[in-house]
């Protein structure tokens, strides 16, 4: 989730913190500011905007999950590929809720 150097098939790479996308795309839709915050025991969730156009940009981290699709049953690779698997929420769900509520103008 920081970032940082790591080996990809046999090659150094760079990667950047996760949290840096989801700014980004904010900032490209005209967001200013910082996220809200909202936190659970199992779920922090980071929301900016809306924009003066309704862009809405949502971050989601799910602690002690690894990099597996949050969705029950989605385990199809073992743990030391993609680290442990948390049931704190279906993210195909979510996603779909998220693009519902917003559609493109």
């Amino acid at each position: 989730m920081g970032g940082g150097d790591v080996q990809m098939a046999g090659r150094p790479v760079t990667l950047r913190p996760a949290l840096e996308s989801p700014a980004r795309w904010a900032t490209m839709n005209g967001i200013a500011g910082d996220a809200r915050i909202a936190r659970d025991d199992s779920i922090t969730v980071r929301q900016w905007g809306p924009s003066a156009g309704g862009a809405v940009v949502v971050s989601y981290v799910v602690k002690g999950h690894g990099h597996g699709w949050l969705w029950p049953g989605a385990d199809r690779l073992p743990a030391r590929l993609i680290g442990p698997r948390r049931e704190a929420m279906n993210a195909t769900d979510t996603m779909w809720s998220f693009f519902a509520a917003h559609p493109r103008r």
